[in-house]
C-alpha cells in the first residue's frame, strides 16, 4: 500500500500528538525536538546559512543531503517524491527556506487522532 503526502503528514502530527502527550507538555517535547534537530549536521548547515540560500534559491524547498544542497522544488510535496527517486528515505532532509531564521519557526497544535491505513 502506498501512503499518499497527506496520509503521511496527517500520520507525523498524530505521532508529535503521542509524543506530547507522553512528554507531560509540548514544551518538554519541543526542547527534545530542539536538541535533536540541532545536532543533525544536515540541519545545522541549512539554518546555519538559511539567509544566504534564500537569495540564490528564494522561497523554495531544499533538499539537503551530507551538508549541500541536492535540489530546490516549489512544494514539499514534489520536493519528496522526485527525491526519493534517486534517494533512500531517512538519508536526507527537506527544509522551506525563508528569509530569515526566524520565519522558520512553526508551533502545531491540535487534539490527538487516531487512523488505521493498514485496513
Amino acid at each position: 500500500m502506498e501512503l499518499s503526502i497527506a496520509a503521511f503528514k496527517e500520520a507525523f502530527q498524530n505521532w508529535i500528538d503521542v509524543v506530547n502527550e507522553r512528554c507531560g507538555s509540548k514544551r518538554s517535547f519541543k526542547n527534545l525536538i530542539k536538541v535533536d534537530i540541532m545536532e543533525d549536521k544536515n540541519f545545522k548547515f541549512f539554518y546555519d546559512r538559511m539567509p544566504e540560500l534564500y537569495k540564490k534559491y528564494g522561497h523554495k524547498f531544499l533538499v539537503v543531503k551530507d551538508c549541500a544542497i541536492l535540489a530546490d522544488y516549489d512544494d514539499f510535496d514534489t520536493a519528496l517524491k522526485e527525491t526519493l527517486k534517486k534517494e533512500k528515505l531517512g538519508t536526507f532532509l527537506i527544509q522551506e527556506c525563508f528569509e530569515t531564521q526566524e520565519q522558520s519557526i512553526q508551533y502545531f497544535q491540535s487534539n490527538v487522532s487516531f487512523a488505521n491505513f493498514g485496513a
